[in-house]
């Protein structure tokens, strides 16, 4: 080896020594400074802990203790096949900061703008420039047009200030309010490959993070599933009721702020994460009925609507849906606004008369004999001494001038026959009542969303007037779960169980707790009233004069009752007899009912029958998707009976098959196949959009939205 190569290495290496010995002073000076803050500093040792509480801190001190709150990830909410209906997810504002393209730190001009690490343009290329602007502009007008209503020249605008005028400039920011309005992290991957915001030498671009809760389908239960803001703490709904187990608890990390240089403090505390929570929804179930009512809801151009589908055996609801119409006139739309299932909005109607039927019928072994006047002309006013005289047929079969039985009261759904019936069993009002409150209809219901207070009944009125309204439904309010909770006692030979909205609790190590059916009364009536009242709801639809007998042929054998009341009107404190409060409250399949629903549409110019079309659609939906052997039986491609148009029945062969299956409901294009000697398996939801063979005679149905 040469002797000038020793000399070089032998002063690499005494520049390595001196580098090493200067880096070891400077180590041990810091530690002899931090020994002698924390030992001998008498101004660190009378350091103000400002996390301690009501503390007040001189602004001229040089030793502070502080806190930062570390914040927990909320739990998030599941359905009941365990698909997320509420989670977390971060969203971003963009922010180009002009300032930082033009000048280096220490305010040191550029004399170029750069668009990627390799390409720039400079300064007095304005034309140049320009286009960059426009570029720009363009690739997030075409990016965000669908979510965000912000022009073509806004964007440009923008990108003007930021980048010829050198400004701070926030591009887009996520909206707390509007979930279409949100910037995420695909759209941040998508905004760093444009030129400017790939720069890795000059970073001008900054993406500020915001954790917010989603809810990826939308509308679907979402009043009852709640909201959270994290920046407000506001919440409702489950998000409320539940917060003590989705809030999980926080963190601290306290630090030392000592002539405004920050010093990490020992004795940091992890937050804990929420723990999650399973509902008793079913997502399938739940755009069923969410569809269902919708359409029936525009049609209707109704002021609200609600629909709810409870297990008859668990009491678990389903699905349940919350609609509100808003817009202006021409251009309506609805959206979940409140959770009018759990609200005392308005009058129940007759489907209120199962209650006084129930109390009939204990009374009354014998209720087949034909001893009541069907228009109710007995009734006497006791305020004049005059008798109703409101005498009138409901159709073409026969005049209410006669005796009727309670069966045919109840399916031709007479107020004032109803209310004879009734006067004729309970001698007063007060043992109406009581007998409504042994079976629990009168009670209020403590539910995982809150308690539902009982109906706003005048229980301590002496009038005959309040009693007479009573009886079918009109004077008072009731919450539509309370009036389902009382019907699936019915479906559920008298034992009535509370509405269940959550299964479980669970966290990263499985379930915490689960929340079993509650039963409220094991019997809420006889054996013997049980069975003749679900007769009664039974022959409502397939009885020739029963309210609801454009059903009485239809695939899905149900049982129910339906209920139109007049609207009061505040202002004019008088009912509106143009408009209708619409519904429908029953329990399928009939002979081993799995589902109770109730269907309410407020405020339409039609009757009942619209309420009933929704139910038959829910129900015949949820068997498509849950039972499709069951409907074998039937010819199962009709649809729901309409008295508009005439529904074409499709002719399927094995020519045409792979063809003439496209858009049917699941169960139709099953039963077709299975005619023909085919096996399918069916994979997604909604209708039959393509079809694949397997193998000889088994075939794929994929199936999307309608």
């Amino acid at each position: 080896m040469s002797e000038r190569k020793i000399g070089q290495n032998g002063s690499m290496k005494r520049r390595l020594l001196v580098i090493y010995l200067l880096t070891a002073a400077f180590g041990i000076a810091c530690m002899g400074r931090i020994v002698h803050l924390s030992q001998f500093s008498k101004e660190f040792k009378n350091c103000v802990d400002e996390s301690a509480g009501e503390v007040v801190v001189d602004s001229n001190c040089n030793c502070i203790i502080r806190e930062n709150k570390l914040t927990p990830l909320r739990g998030e909410i599941f359905d009941d096949m365990g698909r997320i209906l509420v989670s977390n997810n971060s969203v971003f504002d963009v922010v180009l900061d002009g300032r930082y393209l033009k000048y280096k730190p220490g305010n040191i001009k550029r004399d170029s703008l750069y668009l990627t690490d390799n390409e720039k343009i400079s300064w007095e290329d304005h034309a140049r420039l320009r286009e960059v602007v426009k570029s720009l502009a363009r690739e997030f007008y075409d990016h965000f047009s669908d979510r965000y209503p912000f022009s073509l020249d806004y964007y440009e605008r923008k990108f003007r200030e930021a980048i010829l005028n050198h400004k701070n400039v926030t591009i887009l920011s996520s909206k707390r309010s509007n979930p279409r309005q949100r910037v995420t992290s695909d759209d941040t991957s998508f905004i760093k490959s444009l030129p400017i915001f790939n720069s890795r030498k000059i970073k001008a671009a900054s993406f500020p993070v915001d954790l917010q809760r989603i809810m990826p389908y939308g509308e679907l239960a979402k009043r009852t599933l709640g909201t959270f803001d994290y920046s407000t703490n506001k919440k409702s709904g489950l998000e409320a009721s539940f917060d003590y187990v989705l809030a999980g608890d926080p963190g601290s990390r306290k630090y030392l702020l000592y002539r405004k240089i920050r010093v990490p403090i020992e004795g940091k505390i992890d937050p804990t994460d929420g723990q999650n929570i399973q509902t008793t929804i079913n997502l399938d179930i739940q755009y069923i009925v969410y569809q269902a009512l919708m359409d029936k809801l525009l049609e209707n151009n109704a002021q609200w609507g609600t629909a709810v589908v409870m297990e008859t055996k668990t009491g678990e609801i389903k699905a349940i849906t919350n609609l509100t119409r808003k817009g202006k006139e021409g251009n309506y739309y609805y959206t979940e606004q409140f959770n009018y299932a759990l609200r005392h909005e308005c009058e129940p109607g007759s489907t209120f008369k199962l209650a006084s039927l129930l109390a009939y019928l204990e009374k009354t072994p014998n209720d087949t004999t034909p001893t009541y006047l069907l228009c109710g002309c007995e009734i006497i006013n006791h305020f004049g001494g005059k008798k109703f005289q409101k005498c009138y047929d409901s159709d073409s079969q026969g005049s209410t001038h006669r005796l009727g039985t309670a069966a045919e009261i109840f399916q031709r759904s007479y107020n004032e026959a109803t209310a004879t019936l009734i006067f004729r069993t309970y001698p007063n009002f007060k043992s109406y009542l009581n007998e409504l409150r042994k079976m629990g209809i009168l009670d209020s219901i403590k539910t995982q969303l809150g308690t539902i207070p009982p109906p706003t009944i005048r229980q301590k009125a002496t009038d005959r007037r309040t009693y007479y309204s009573t009886t079918f439904g009109a004077g008072f309010n009731i919450a539509p779960i309370q009036t389902l909770t009382y019907y699936n006692a019915i479906a559920n030979n008298g034992k009535m169980v509370k509405p269940l909205f959550v299964k479980s609790i669970t966290d990263k190590d499985g379930i915490v707790k689960i929340y079993d059916t509650e039963v409220l009364h094991e019997q809420i009536c006889s054996p013997y009233t049980v069975e003749r009242a679900q007769k009664y709801l039974r022959s409502v639809v397939t009885s020739p004069v029963g309210t609801a007998r454009k059903y009485a042929k239809f695939p899905v054998e149900f049982a129910g009752k339906t209920g139109t009341r007049d609207i009061w009107d505040p202002e004019t404190k008088t009912y509106l007899k143009s408009r209708n409060s619409a519904s429908f409250c029953g329990y399928f399949p009939y002979d081993n009912p799995r589902y109770t629903v109730i269907v309410y549409l407020y405020n339409i110019t039609r009757m009942s029958g619209e309420a009933v079309d929704v139910f038959a659609n829910i129900a015949q939906q949820i068997m498509n998707i849950e039972n499709f052997a069951s409907l074998k039986e039937f010819p199962v491609s009709q649809r729901i009976p309409s008295e508009k148009k005439e529904i074409k029945k499709i002719e399927v062969n094995k020519e045409n098959w792979q063809t003439q299956l496209l858009g049917l409901d699941p169960s139709t294009a099953i039963f077709e196949l299975s005619r023909l000697g085919y096996s399918a398996k069916v994979e997604g939801k909604g209708i039959v959009k393509r079809i694949e063979k397997i193998n000889g005679k088994k075939v794929k149905l994929v199936l999307g939205a309608r």
